[in-house]
Order: C-alpha cells, then structure tokens, then sequence
C-alpha cells in the first residue's frame, strides 16, 4: 500500500495467511450493516481468533500519509439517512 497511518509500512511483504478467506467471511459478518469499522481478528497456533471492534481508530486523530488518503478513504464511507 502507497499510504500508512501512524506506523510506517513494511518492507518486507507478509505471505498471506491460509486462514484469510475465514477471516474475511468473519469480518465481514461482524460488520454487515456498520458504515466503518476495523475488525481484528489474529490467527494463533492455526486458530482464527476475533480481538475487536475499532469505531474510531486512534480516535479520529492520527491522518494518513500521504495527507489525499484521507480523504479518498472516506469517501468510500457511505452513512445513513439521518433520521430525527
């Protein structure tokens, strides 16, 4: 990814998991219906475990590098109707 928040990326790319489709359907069963939400989930000894659900990573705070991901990613974010 050309982009991080916080940490920097690294430079050496991770092989992907073979318990990623599992986690894929985990996640995306957790957040059905959520406009934006990072689930984690971590995978030990070949078990998938779920950790948590992050609403707000860093508390809204921390911006992405470079500075036009910001708002790239959020216009991916499509919320509800407002309803009073």
């Amino acid at each position: 990814m050309d982009f991080y928040a916080f940490y920097k990326n690294s430079k050496n790319p991770l092989p992907r998991p073979e318990q990623m489709d599992e986690i894929i359907e985990i996640c995306e069963k957790l957040s059905a219906g959520i406009p934006q939400v990072r689930v984690d989930c971590y995978i030990i000894d070949g078990q998938v475990y779920f950790g948590e659900m992050t609403f707000y990573t860093w508390s809204g705070f921390i911006e992405f590098t470079p500075p036009k991901w910001d708002e790239i990613m959020g216009s991916w974010i499509q919320l509800p109707e407002k309803t009073v």
